[in-house]
């Protein structure tokens, strides 16, 4: 089951199973990480997201709804980069521009500021906090934390690393291996990924 709030990427979602030959496995529901309610509870074996939770307020709320969505021993796999500290600021020289950075970093957070914005204001402890709260019954959560300046992005990027072959097969593996290893309740790979840029 793949869903999205917008009808357009529900659409281009369906290109790659539909390559693969898996798509009569595959619903596609239009539903938003922030409101999941279309989707009904314990209608699946796995839930899988990568850098959705991200942009989502209410990070506890929807991991709450990641659990009620499982069948009994299913298994979520989530990845959330986590911007918190700002780290990748610091692998750029930026002396020669420092007023400019400080007014534009000023300015930001005037407008938007880190606690209150999502892309901000969660770090792995949370995710680890709100995963337990949600009640599954085993938590495992990866820390990867990478200080590197950002390549430039290309055109194209996003399209080809949200959900590519790689990733629908992963779905569909998990998808398999369910069944063997399932316990009431049991979060699966819990990813927190710190990313740069």
């Amino acid at each position: 089951m793949f869903n999205n709030d917008s009808t357009d990427s529900l659409e281009e979602l369906r290109t790659v199973p539909a390559d693969l030959g898996v798509i009569h496995r595959c619903r596609f529901v239009p539903a938003s990480a922030d409101d999941p309610s279309p989707i009904a509870d314990a209608c699946a074996d796995v839930v899988t997201t990568r850098s959705v939770l991200i942009f989502v307020d209410d990070k506890r709320r929807s991991l709450h709804k990641y659990y009620q969505v499982l069948r009994p021993g299913g298994r979520a796999s989530v990845l959330v980069p986590i911007n918190r500290l700002h780290r990748f600021l610091r692998s750029f020289e930026t002396q020669a521009v420092r007023d400019l950075q400080e007014r534009v970093a000023a300015e930001s957070q005037r407008f938007q500021p880190p606690e209150l914005d999502p892309v901000f204001n969660v770090d792995h402890r949370h995710l680890a906090a709100f995963a337990e709260g949600a009640s599954f019954a085993e938590v495992r959560l990866t820390l990867t934390i990478e200080a590197s300046p950002p390549r430039p992005p290309r055109v194209g990027d996003y399209d080809s690393n949200v959900w590519n072959e790689a990733s629908v097969l992963e779905v569909a593996q998990l998808l398999d291996n369910a069944g063997a290893r399932r316990r009431p309740g049991e979060l699966g790979e819990q990813d927190a990924e710190r990313t740069m840029g």
